[in-house]
């Protein structure tokens, strides 16, 4: 991540509060797994609250689909394999020796604009129409984190919906034993 920060002066003296901003480059797009962690099943799973005011229901993780059930989807690029989760959760999962890496592309599900949203947006092209009521539309800023035995290895910037997903590769050491796959909004409750 690269930190751009700003501010207006007149001569040596600041007439201005410092602006900040943060931009990330996305990484290389990871080579296919041999192992899908959505063929694992999870040691532990935590799935926290949905945000206060919002149309949301609390949902679990569901293997190989969206959290409503639908093919997992970004950017209209469907994906057979996955775990659908909503922010913010948690999924522990054992480790076993042969794993080496772990390779993800996370991202925000094209479902998502239809979340939450009294009006009926369709999807993320749709954006210049007007919208009424509480939608995760205007709320979803997501971070995905890797977590190997506590340590937390790989963290994405905040995602928002339309955004393409981000791809994460790490590498696995030998003696690692949990993976922690979480999921938190900005305004994450956990």
């Amino acid at each position: 991540a690269m930190v751009l920060k700003a501010a207006g002066f007149k001569g040596e003296k600041p007439v201005t509060l410092i602006s900040e901003a943060k931009y990330w480059k996305y990484p290389a797009w990871p080579d296919p797994p041999q192992v899908f962690v959505s063929d694992l099943k999870p040691l532990q799973e935590l799935v926290g609250e949905v945000k206060p005011k919002s149309y949301a229901v609390k949902k679990g993780a569901r293997f190989d689909r969206s959290v409503d059930g639908n093919v997992l989807t970004n950017r209209d690029r469907k994906y057979c394999k996955g775990i659908g989760v909503q922010a913010p959760s948690e999924l522990v999962f054992a480790l076993q020796p042969k794993y080496k890496r772990f390779v993800a592309t996370v991202g925000v599900d094209d479902e998502c604009m239809r979340w939450d949203n009294p009006d009926g947006l369709e999807q993320w092209p749709q954006w210049s129409r007007p919208i009424h009521g509480p939608t995760s539309y205007r709320l979803s800023q997501i971070i995905f984190e890797v977590i190997l035995d506590g340590a937390t290895v790989s963290q994405t910037p905040p995602l928002l919906n339309g955004v393409l997903g981000w791809g994460i590769d790490v590498d696995i050491p030998e003696d690692a034993q949990r993976l922690t796959l979480r999921v938190k909004d900005v305004e994450s409750r956990f």
